[in-house]
């Protein structure tokens, strides 16, 4: 990818100041990238490295997160070990999408070291939770230090010890660093994942002395702001999407050298906690079950016109394509039809407009298409795209019941979206041509998971559909019936 392609990622990922969507198509169109406004606006409004302002405005991570304050406490076995593990003690203020250890980390202007070090397996993961304990093993087996577990042996056994690539508290430890003590750190550079890192003396005099009212301030404020945005905002994409929203709505209190941890709040809060939420876990209020359906399911949606026919993102399109035109030969004409749900259909002028643009994102396609090259990722693709028309047509049909759907199987209703969304990350995953970062493996067990998960849930949603369509057709009964 040329810097001129890559040029909408870097913007997002750097850009210092408030700006809408005019803004970004004219800066855009001023270094030669093509953007129109509703090309655009899907951009940014789904983009995960922006927060969306009152004001029609977006605003990036980056820029408010460069020069955020935030701390933790290293334990009594990084002490004695000389080293910390990063884990997710960064979570929400650095770039989620680098792994931890591909961090930087500097000491009075000096770059800590990495060296390795052991732990009881218990023990990191506990300090990956804030990832989502689902995906904390899938995060230790990424860094270096742990190549050699195998995730996708079916008889993988996770061992006692683990090895994890850890920064060296050498310097610190020099100028007094004791257990205790708080590291506190600020983001530098949030793009490159540099944070500057010093030390906070621990105060008390008494380990059952009453911490600073500014950080017992600071527990309460977060506290209170994820709390509420229960109500507004829901159970989010993962608990980094969370914790983001509620820093940077609570930044003037939250950004302060009296922070708190994350990590230590979940610790000690009574009010919230990690609860499941399907196949995933999300922060939610302790001992309360994450609901499927809540004030952000009827927030709107960028993805749906006003007539309600669903737009689709180009990389599913793409997926369709490669299966079914270049490397089956089937007519494009037919293509909708596997697309969209069977008992969807389409109005006016929409089937026609689907139909052009395939053509036209086939025509792009063919210029790279090797089948070659397509050979071994085409069988699980294809499997991709399947379960993809089970999970999109039974969420049509929930959709266009007509009914509350909090009458729906809460559990199931949660299981069915997040695997919508995981269909989606692998298609997005499969849609270049030759271009695959993925291991097979991995993303052939990911599959399997999959094609389970939907096969414990389809089941129980058809049959409440089922019921919910009876109901519907005994009430209209009814009412004749008093005619």
């Amino acid at each position: 990818m040329n810097w001129l392609e890559n040029l909408p990622e870097r913007f997002v990922r750097t850009y210092d100041h408030p700006f809408d969507v005019a803004e970004f198509c004219k800066i855009m169109h001023s270094a030669g990238v093509s953007f129109d406004k509703i090309s655009a606006s899907d951009f940014l409004f789904h983009n995960p490295l922006l927060f969306s302002l009152t004001n029609g405005k977006f605003v990036t991570k980056a820029s408010v997160f460069n020069g955020y304050l935030f701390s933790f406490k290293p334990t009594r076995e990084e002490i004695n070990a000389g080293a910390f593990f990063v884990g997710h003690r960064c979570v929400p203020v650095a770039d989620f999408e680098k792994m931890p250890q591909d961090l930087t980390f500097a000491f009075r202007s000096h770059k800590l070291h990495q060296v390795v070090r052991t732990f009881k397996s218990d023990f990191i993961l506990e300090h990956f939770s804030l990832f989502g304990e689902e995906y904390a093993l899938q995060y230790v087996a990424s860094d270096p230090a742990c190549q050699t577990l195998d995730l996708t042996n079916p008889d993988f056994v996770l061992p006692t010890n683990l090895s994890i690539t850890c920064f060296s508290l050498e310097p610190l430890l020099k100028e007094g660093l004791k257990f205790g003590d708080s590291l506190i750190l600020r983001i530098i550079d949030w793009n490159e994942g540099i944070i500057a890192i010093d030390i906070r003396p621990d105060e008390k005099q008494h380990p059952f002395d009453n911490e600073s009212h500014e950080t017992a301030f600071w527990y309460k404020t977060l506290e209170e702001g994820l709390l509420s945005s229960f109500d507004r905002l829901g159970p989010g994409t993962s608990i980094e999407e969370q914790l983001s929203n509620v820093f940077f709505e609570k930044r003037a209190v939250l950004d302060s050298f009296f922070c708190g941890s994350a990590e230590e709040f979940i610790q000690r809060s009574e009010k919230v906690a990690f609860e499941y939420f399907g196949v995933e876990t999300r922060l939610w209020r302790s001992g309360e079950s994450v609901p499927a359906v809540g004030e952000w399911n009827y927030c709107g949606s960028e993805d749906i016109t006003e007539d309600g026919f669903v737009i689709l993102p180009s990389f599913v399109f793409d997926c369709f394509i490669l299966d079914e035109v270049l490397g089956d030969g089937k007519d494009i004409n037919e293509l909708p039809k596997q697309i969209y749900p069977k008992t969807f259909t389409f109005k006016g002028s929409e089937l026609k407009a689907v139909q052009k643009e395939l053509k036209a994102r086939c025509a792009v396609l063919k210029k790279q298409y090797n089948s070659f090259a397509d050979y071994d990722i085409k069988p699980i693709r294809h499997r991709t795209l399947q379960l993809y028309k089970e999970v999109s047509s039974l969420m049509y049909e929930i959709d266009t019941l007509g009914t509350d759907l909090k009458k729906m199987p809460q559990q199931e209703m949660v299981i069915l979206s997040q695997l919508y969304a995981h269909v989606i990350s692998l298609l997005q995953v499969m849609a270049i041509p030759g271009e695959l970062d993925e291991d097979l493996d991995t993303l052939e067990m990911s599959i399997d998971g999959m094609e389970f998960n939907f096969e414990d849930i389809v089941g129980v949603l058809t049959d409440a559909v089922a019921r919910q369509r009876n109901n519907g057709y005994v009430i209209i009964q009814s009412n004749i019936s008093h005619i």
